[in-house]
């Protein structure tokens, strides 16, 4: 994503947050073809080396998962099985869908 779109406007990064995979979220303010506010989440499913990988964009031709949001807090044990599900109930200290959604 870096070498096709170049520097992010702005990287929130969670490596600690309850119940969840470390992540980050990539901002860019404006992405051609005319595009703007789009992100990229990264997850480290892995945890045991600082690989991220692609999880979700709602930029234009990128991958786009809409269970993102639940892959994300697979950690825990209590997640159900429902494929119709995107979002994983909140808890303390779970942002998120807020950082996602309002990045600021």
């Amino acid at each position: 994503i870096y070498l096709k779109y170049g520097e992010p406007d702005n990287i929130i990064q969670s490596p600690h947050e309850p119940m969840a995979y470390p992540y980050e979220i990539w901002h860019y303010y404006t992405l051609p073809p005319n595009q703007s506010n789009k992100k990229f989440v990264f997850v480290n499913y892995n945890i045991v080396t600082k690989d991220m990988e692609l999880a979700h964009s709602n930029a234009i031709g990128e991958m786009n998962d809409p269970q993102w949001h639940l892959k994300l807090h697979s950690r825990a044990s209590n997640i159900e099985t429902n494929v119709d599900r995107t979002e994983y109930d909140t808890h303390y200290g779970s942002k998120a869908l807020q950082l996602f959604n309002n990045p600021y």
